[in-house]
């Protein structure tokens, strides 16, 4: 009788979002532990920046969310930022509109960046150290 007494006085559970999804690296599809998410308010419209990693299985959850709409962005170490929504690396992202109560998930692909790795030897093939190397995108003029 007092839980039923108790549970009346509590304020009815006000209405919230939640945003989630996973994130996972882009040729092997392996889920990317410990990646780093925000979720900022574009700019002009209410709410807070909010931040949170993946846990080891990739998934991230962001709760509760005041609608609005928000960006959603993905870091780490090794990989190209995410923004949802790109089509390329340099493009922008595209805006998420949340509503009250949505729940929406999303995948996030992240894809690893490049790197140029080898060993300097002379004309007998024998390895140089200390050498340095220099690459060039190939454009005219280099860059």
């Amino acid at each position: 009788m007092r839980l039923l007494a108790a549970l009346a006085l509590l304020p009815a559970a006000l209405p919230a979002a939640s945003v989630r999804g996973l994130v996972i690296e882009n040729l092997s599809g392996h889920a990317l532990a410990r990646t780093v998410l925000s979720l900022i308010p574009v700019e002009g419209q209410a709410g807070t920046p909010e931040l949170t990693r993946a846990d080891s299985g990739g998934q991230f959850r962001f709760f509760p969310v005041s609608a609005g709409r928000y960006l959603l962005t993905a870091a780490r170490p090794g990989f190209l930022t995410l923004q949802h929504g790109q089509k390329r690396w340099n493009a922008p992202g595209v805006p998420i509109a949340v509503e009250e109560d949505a729940d929406l998930f999303f995948e996030l692909r992240m894809k690893r960046l490049g790197a140029v790795s080898g060993t300097v030897v002379d004309e007998n093939g024998v390895g140089l150290a200390d050498q340095e190397v220099v690459a060039y995108q190939a454009t005219r003029p280099p860059r």
